[in-house]
């Protein structure tokens, strides 16, 4: 017969086994906390982005896209793509976000002409610079700028007498950053609705009208139904890298 103290002895040894047993099981994750790839089709032009489960406020934080890399037939390829994406969500009714990329940087004299010439409201923009080494930069810039006693402020809209990131803009940048050479404004982010987009399609500084934001926007609304779109947050790379990338812009 087994003693008390050899059966003590017994339960504690298969306790630890089992708990050291526990510890090297491996862990399988919730569902919930695992990102998913998606594929996502837009045109003839195929990407795939990152769905990754919400923050703990709800806010669903959405990395995309594979851009297109490696020849300028792809990023062109791409391009039109978008364009043929941006022409079909002009013919609905609702407005549409979407981020005009230049063909080429654009002073502030010429964003400023492009603005009036098509009625958009930049959201904001972004201005290229170079760095001495060659190394590119990327300044985000807000949308509207009017001058005060004290130089620039940041104001909401466009007023009587306010003109979208004036020249004093970029100067003050140059200045604020010496070691780089400001190149111009690459790409604007705007809402277009039927007839801002009629206007901006056929402008010669547009190389692109990029709604794969927009896109996978809506395509995530359509998996999360249950998230406020103010929740969704979609962050976007730049196709103007890749045109830079394959020699389609120009940087040196």
């Amino acid at each position: 017969m087994r003693s008390p103290a050899r059966t003590r002895i017994a339960a504690t040894f298969f306790g630890v086994v089992i708990a050291f047993a526990l510890l090297a099981a491996p862990r399988v994750a919730p569902a919930a906390t695992i990102s998913t790839r998606l594929d996502g089709t837009l045109g003839t032009w195929h990407f795939q982005y990152i769905d990754r489960p919400p923050e703990p406020d709800g806010a669903r934080i959405i990395y995309d896209v594979d851009y297109p890399h490696g020849t300028s037939t792809a990023v062109r390829a791409a391009a039109a793509a978008m364009n043929a994406g941006a022409a079909q969500l002009a013919l609905g009714t609702a407005p549409f976000g979407a981020t005009i990329v230049f063909a080429r940087p654009l002073s502030a004299e010429e964003f400023g002409q492009f603005v009036a010439a098509t009625g958009i409201a930049p959201r904001g923009s972004v201005v290229r610079a170079v760095q001495p080494d060659g190394v590119r930069v990327t300044m985000g810039v807000p949308p509207v700028w009017s001058r005060d006693a004290q130089g620039l402020m940041l104001v909401g809209q466009v007023a009587p007498g306010q003109v979208p990131f004036d020249q004093a803009g970029l100067d003050n940048m140059q200045r604020n950053h010496p070691q780089n050479r400001v190149l111009g404004i690459v790409s604007t982010d705007v809402t277009l609705d039927a007839a801002t987009y009629a206007r901006v399609q056929g402008a010669p500084q547009v190389f692109a009208v990029d709604v794969l934001q927009e896109v996978v926007l809506r395509a995530i609304q359509g998996r999360h139904s249950d998230t406020p779109a103010a929740k969704i947050s979609v962050r976007q790379s730049q196709l103007y890298w890749s045109m830079e990338d394959t020699g389609l812009a120009a940087f040196k």
